[in-house]
């Protein structure tokens, strides 16, 4: 059977503890009996100051609220370094996607300016080329009508040589000599 630290200081008080058909004596159905003849109020808050300076284990309640201070700022101060960590790997991270976004927006700008570099001089040959075969059928059409030109006037040259021999002969003019 438990005997527990309040039964202790209950019966040093006088005070008597109804335990249950079972006989456990941690069971909600536990009341203490006090008789108020035996135990007053300031015994009554004795028999609290007693209770707390004396825990189960042995150690006081000062002592465990010294212990639970202590945990609060060990969390605290481990919950302030796991955020002051997190900060920084998020500061982190975003000072990488910054640069990552910077350096793919330069890139992107350069491939652009590449694009229309390229176009341009793509352009610039082309319309070169255009012009150059431009140019060179115009020389070859002159050249053309020249010679096409050439071989009208030389045929009407001879044509009209050849009318004035007939108009001569017709009227019976004779040639002169070109000795």
């Amino acid at each position: 059977m438990y005997i527990l630290l309040a039964d202790k200081c209950a019966l040093s008080l006088g005070t008597k503890r109804r335990s249950s058909s079972l006989g456990d004596p941690f069971d909600e159905d536990n009341e203490l009996e006090v008789s108020s003849s035996v135990m007053t109020d300031t015994d009554d808050g004795r028999l609290m100051a007693a209770m707390e300076l004396m825990a189960p284990d042995g150690r006081s309640s000062i002592h465990l609220a010294l212990l639970e201070e202590d945990a609060r700022v060990i969390q605290h101060n481990v919950r302030a370094w796991l955020l002051r960590r997190s900060y920084r790997h998020m500061r982190d991270t975003t000072r990488k996607l910054k640069e990552g976004a910077t350096q793919t927006i330069a890139k992107q700008s350069l491939e652009k300016a590449a694009v229309t570099v390229q176009a341009a001089t793509r352009s610039m040959m082309v319309r070169r080329s255009f012009l150059q075969q431009r140019n060179t059928a115009i020389k070859v059409q002159a050249a053309a009508r020249g010679i096409i030109c050439r071989k009208k006037f030389a045929q009407m040259k001879t044509e009209a040589l050849a009318s004035l021999v007939i108009q001569r002969n017709a009227t019976g003019k004779k040639q002169p000599s070109t000795n």
